[in-house]
């Protein structure tokens, strides 16, 4: 929590507020259509401005680009080289699944009125992402209805 003062009410604000009036998940082309979706999920569809207290917020997006490693960009997993089967509840297989590394791109973008709080932001957004590089963990997806773990790694941060 930061001190109390003029240039940190705002990112305060943001720190203690729920995580989905935080952050937003999605895919906008530009600044324009973010701001337009903004002022949508505020209930003022034709609302000139964008209210105060809808900011500040983060939108993350992923472009739908997938960018499969070389050998030189594979991480060593312990999956066997065979493929997974996925059998119903009477021993017939109904699924074989193989394993292949893709890389995706996120995108963050930081939007507040004050200069002093995007900046607060931005260094948060990106110590988070300083220290998550290389980093892996397990997402349980389902696939084939059965659960599969997706390992996952973050590989680069540029911000």
């Amino acid at each position: 929590m930061n001190t109390v003062g003029t240039e940190n009410t705002a990112y305060n604000r943001f720190i203690e507020s729920a995580p989905a009036k935080r952050v937003v998940v999605g895919k906008f082309d530009s600044l324009v259509e973010f701001l337009q979706m903004l002022r949508r999920s505020r209930g003022r569809p034709k609302a000139p401005e964008v209210s105060t207290d809808a900011l500040p917020i983060i939108n993350v997006s992923r472009s739908y680009d997938v960018v499969y490693s070389t050998s030189d960009q594979k991480r060593d997993t312990r999956a066997s080289l065979k493929l997974e089967t996925i059998e119903d509840g009477n021993g017939k297989t109904y699924a074989a699944l193989d394993r292949s590394q893709a890389a995706l791109t996120y995108t963050i973008s930081a939007l507040a009125f004050e200069k002093e709080t995007l900046s607060l932001m931005l260094n948060a957004v990106s110590m988070h992402l300083k220290f998550a590089v290389h980093q892996s963990f397990s997402v349980p997806v389902m696939l084939a209805n059965s659960t599969v773990d997706l390992d996952c790694t973050f590989t680069d941060s540029a911000i």
